[in-house]
């Protein structure tokens, strides 16, 4: 009777293993992401531990693998990451020049870090300043979520708005700004700063192109002055806008326009800008176009009317229905690639 040798598996030498080519991992790498650039990935997502586990594996992927993750998944959402991503970056760039090195260079950035939902937090307001100050000069995209509007101006007494302006103040290179949920108002009382009380945040990025605000005043005259003075700005978002039909809005964004000319600013009236109304319902009929034939005859300006869908069960509040949507856009991508019904005459 024949002996039956149990089955072994030969493991051929280490000379003889076939062995991927560097470049062919490194690509690899590369497709462990979502292909749309736009997105940013929480710690729970796959890719994200997928790159945590190759940042650990071997040195071909290790690289490779945290350029990504500070690309892609800057997902900031308490105090505890924020001063940890702080720290980690302080310590990259302890030995370098002023300028960040190419390969810590950040593209993208999700920011949450009041974990008391209340902003009168001094440490905190210091972190996000100290935070801005070491990612200001390359930070592409910014997706903050803070509680602007618990605390007013005027009983600011420890400056936290003004340490908060000061930080943002060093995103000179910021291309998209999301304020989720509210409005991101840090206006300064007219005692602290005459001057800037009521100057928006996104003045000091001459780059912007994308901006998306919740519960925009329309009827603020400040608020079409402040977009009239983007030069490069073309896409805006306006989550729950308040006061839809009490203004004309390309009346005042052009008037506003040219007063800008007439400081000096640039302003380009043929500039195509698309805004973009989002809210659970809406009606045509109460927007404002009397003055769009003659203010804007080529349609440089292009007024959107988006219908967020409501849940079926109808356990959600207008706020929540719309500040989910909005935040699922943002994290896949798609934000901008939605669309309205386009406000006309021919419409009404």
């Amino acid at each position: 009777m024949e002996t039956i040798l149990p089955c072994v598996e030969v493991v051929p030498p280490a000379a003889n293993r076939a062995r991927l080519l560097p470049e062919l991992i490194l690509q690899i790498v590369d497709c462990v992401v979502p292909p749309n650039a736009d997105t940013i990935l929480p710690p729970s997502h796959i890719s994200t531990k997928t790159l945590i586990a190759l940042s650990t594996t071997s040195r071909i992927t290790c690289k490779q693998a945290q350029r990504l993750l500070r690309q892609r998944c800057l997902y900031l959402d308490t105090r505890r990451r924020a001063e940890s991503f702080l720290r980690c970056l302080q310590a990259a760039t302890k030995d370098t020049a002023t300028a960040p090195r190419e390969d810590i260079r950040l593209a993208a950035m999700f920011l949450a870090p009041f974990d008391r939902k209340l902003l009168d937090d001094v440490p905190t307001a210091k972190l996000v300043r100290a935070l801005f100050y070491a990612v200001g000069g390359s930070l592409r995209r910014l997706v903050v979520r803070m509680p602007f509007a618990t605390l007013h101006p005027v009983v600011d007494h420890l400056g936290v708005r003004e340490i908060l302006r000061e930080g943002f103040a060093q995103l000179e290179r910021l291309e998209e700004f999301v304020g989720l949920h509210e409005y991101p108002n840090l206006n300064l009382a007219a005692s602290r700063a005459p001057r800037l009380r009521t100057e928006d945040l996104w003045n000091a990025w001459p780059e912007l192109r994308r901006l998306v605000l919740f519960g925009a005043e329309i009827d603020d005259e400040k608020l079409w002055e402040g977009l009239a003075r983007l030069p490069r700005l073309t896409d805006v978002v306006l989550a729950r806008p308040r006061n839809v039909g009490v203004l004309d809005m390309k009346e005042e964004y052009f008037a506003a326009g040219a007063g800008v000319q007439e400081k000096g600013e640039e302003f380009d009236a043929g500039k195509e800008m698309r805004v973009m109304l989002m809210d659970v319902s809406y009606d045509v009929q109460d927007i404002q176009t009397d003055s769009w034939e003659k203010r804007d005859p080529d349609g440089a300006m292009t007024v959107e009317v988006y219908e967020v869908p409501t849940s079926y069960y109808g356990d959600e509040t207008e706020q929540e229905t719309v500040a989910a949507w909005v935040s699922g856009g943002v994290w896949s991508g798609q934000i901008w690639d939605w669309r309205g019904e386009v406000v006309g005459r021919g419409l009404l």
